[in-house]
C-alpha cells in the first residue's frame, strides 16, 4: 500500500471520510426511525423492548460483514451506541460477545 503524500492526499481522504460520515448519519436516522416503530409495536404487544438474542445477532452480523477485522468488544460498543440512538430504547448492559 502506498503512503499518501501530505497535504493534498490528506485533504482528499478527509473529503471521502466526510462523504461516508454523511451517509452514516442518514442511515442512522433511518435506522432510528425504523427501530422506534418496532419499539412502539413491542410496547403495544406487551413484549420486552430489549432483546439480548437480537443484540447478539446484530453483533455477529457486523463481525461477519466486516472485511477487515475489528475487535468484538469494539463492535459491541458500536452496536450499543447505535441501539441507544433510539430514544425509546431501554438500555441494559450488553454482555461481552462470546
Amino acid at each position: 500500500m502506498t503512503r499518501p503524500s501530505p497535504p493534498t492526499d490528506i485533504d482528499r481522504l478527509r473529503k471521502k471520510i466526510d462523504l461516508i460520515d454523511s451517509k452514516l448519519a442518514s442511515l442512522l436516522e433511518e435506522r432510528t426511525r425504523l427501530a422506534s416503530q418496532i419499539i412502539i409495536a413491542k410496547e403495544l404487544a406487551g413484549t420486552a423492548v430489549t432483546d439480548a438474542k437480537r443484540e447478539r445477532t446484530i453483533i455477529k452480523h457486523y463481525l461477519a460483514t466486516l472485511k477487515h477485522p475489528i475487535k468484538a468488544k469494539r463492535v459491541q460498543t458500536l452496536v450499543k451506541a447505535v441501539l441507544e440512538l433510539t430514544p425509546q430504547y431501554k438500555t441494559k448492559p450488553l454482555r461481552d460477545h462470546q
